[in-house]
C-alpha cells in the first residue's frame, strides 16, 4: 500500500510546485495539486490491472479530467485550472528526450520507436480528456434538462 501512495504523494507534492509557478491561489492550490495526485493513481491502478503502458496513460488521463469537471463546476473555477496540473504527471518526458536523443545522434531506429511510443501516449491522453469531458458535459445537459425542463449553454 505505500508503494502505492508513495508516487501519488509525490505527484501531488510535484504538483504544488507547478500550482505555485502558475500562481493558483487559495482553495484551488490544493485541489488542482490532488488531481495530479487522482490522474496518476488512475495509472498505476490501470497498470496494476491491465498492464498495458497505454491504457493506464488513457484512465488516467480520464480520472484527471472527470476530476478537473466536477471540481471546477464545484469550486467555480475555469476547469483548465485544474486539468493541466492533472496532466502533467503523464507527460511522457522521458519518451520525448528518448525520441530527441535518437535524432541527434544519428539512430533512426530509436528515433522512430521512440517516436511513436510518444505520438500512442499523447493520443491516449488527448483521447481520453476529450471522451470523459465530452461525457461529463453531454450527462450534466441531460441531468438538466431532465431537471429544469430546459437546456442551458455549458460550453
Amino acid at each position: 500500500m505505500i508503494e502505492f501512495l508513495r508516487p501519488c504523494l509525490a505527484s501531488f507534492v510535484a504538483c504544488i510546485g507547478f500550482s505555485i509557478v502558475y500562481q493558483i491561489r487559495g482553495k484551488n492550490l490544493f485541489f488542482a495539486s490532488f488531481c495530479g495526485f487522482i490522474s496518476w493513481a488512475a495509472f498505476l491502478l490501470s497498470d496494476a490491472v491491465f498492464g498495458v503502458e497505454i491504457a493506464s496513460y488513457f484512465f488516467g488521463a480520464t480520472a484527471a479530467a472527470l476530476y478537473a469537471e466536477i471540481s471546477a463546476h464545484f469550486l467555480k473555477s475555469p476547469v483548465t485550472v485544474f486539468l493541466i496540473l492533472g496532466i502533467i504527471p503523464l507527460v511522457p518526458g522521458l519518451a520525448v528526450y528518448r525520441t530527441m536523443e535518437g535524432c541527434l545522434t544519428g539512430d533512426t531506429q530509436q528515433c522512430l520507436v521512440m517516436g511513436i511510443e510518444t505520438l500512442k501516449i499523447g493520443g491516449a491522453i488527448a483521447l481520453g480528456l476529450f471522451l470523459s469531458s465530452t461525457l461529463y458535459r453531454l450527462l450534466r445537459a441531460a441531468v438538466l434538462h431532465i431537471r429544469y425542463g430546459k437546456t442551458e449553454n455549458i460550453g
